[in-house]
């Protein structure tokens, strides 16, 4: 599925959004986001890789809604994709702040990423 802010995949087992280029992240996107991966999963419970290396921006507003509990409905743990070290430092700033109610860790490249998530989502089941 495509929508105008992401795009999402599922393949084995695992929900993969890609956010597209360009788009800073406030509070109605944000709203927006959750909502498409809502339709999507149908209400299914999934670990979501989150490839975040086009966004330009996420608001402190759209962050804070999305650890609530409405932002991570629906999600068993995340992994997330950044361009570098500096976009990990702050989201990771940002994860003990909020202590999200998930496992969620931080990575610059896919593979490391699938890998973390995979052997989360196993021990999960």
């Amino acid at each position: 599925m495509e929508s105008e802010y992401a795009k999402y995949e599922i393949e084995d087992g695992l929900l993969f959004c890609f956010y597209k280029p360009g788009f800073v992240i406030d509070l109605a996107v944000a709203k927006s986001v959750v909502a498409d991966r809502h339709r999507f999963s149908k209400g299914k419970c999934y670990a979501v890789v989150i490839d975040c290396r086009n966004l330009k921006v996420i608001t402190k507003e759209a962050r804070e809604y999305l650890s609530t509990y409405d932002g991570v409905r629906g999600i068993k743990s995340s992994a997330f994709i950044v361009k570098g070290n500096i976009q990990k430092l702050l989201i990771n700033f940002f994860v003990r702040v909020h202590k999200p109610a998930l496992p969620l860790k931080v990575f610059t490249g896919m593979d490391e990423a699938v890998s973390w998530i995979r052997r989360g989502a196993m021990v999960m089941h």
